[in-house]
């Protein structure tokens, strides 16, 4: 069985590999399914085995990407600032290490398929959460997925530290601290 597992991953990393070699040549709009394929060295059949669209492949690639990204145990307003800050300090980094994927997909226009994986994520986890929890874990997904868009588009200007810093400085103002009090 971890034979199979490992041969399965093999070929969808290599179909997302040759999606991606692909993608630096040609816009995504343009890329076949056969290019694919061809350029992964695995037949037809073995695609749709494992994926029903191109879409489906990049689906795949976030996951393995985010699958290395911590999330958190409780909700972000049960946070400390020490832990909030611990946590997007990995959360940036492990980012950080897929930068080049991450700006070939915005390279390419495909920047509104990373929100969808990362919204259906966050909001998967919380299907069987109270009302205000699930609107909470949307309204938190949506933004995070904004700080991550900013942080793409401007080129990673910020360090993975400097950016949790600023999104924890933010969360933890004393405004909102001094909201925490009166709640």
């Amino acid at each position: 069985m971890a034979r199979q597992a490992r041969t399965t991953e093999n070929l969808k990393e290599r179909m997302a590999n040759a999606l991606f070699e692909l993608l630096r040549e040609k816009p995504y709009a343009e890329i076949s399914v056969s290019e694919i394929t061809d350029r992964a060295d695995v037949g037809r059949a073995t695609y749709y085995r494992h994926f029903g669209s191109k879409d489906d492949v990049l689906m795949y690639r976030f996951g393995t990407i985010f699958s290395r990204v911590p999330h958190p145990a409780k909700p972000f307003h049960k946070h400390t600032a020490q832990d909030a800050t611990a946590f997007f300090e990995q959360y940036f980094a492990s980012l950080y290490e897929h930068r080049a994927i991450l700006e070939e997909v915005y390279e390419a226009g495909l920047d509104y398929l990373l929100f969808i994986y990362m919204y259906r994520l966050t909001v998967a986890q919380s299907r069987d959460a109270a009302v205000v929890d699930r609107y909470r874990v949307a309204l938190h997904s949506a933004s995070t997925f904004a700080i991550v868009d900013q942080w793409v588009t401007s080129g990673f200007e910020q360090s993975p530290d400097e950016l949790a810093d600023m999104i924890v400085n933010q969360l933890f103002s004393k405004h909102t601290r001094r909201a925490e009090e009166c709640g």
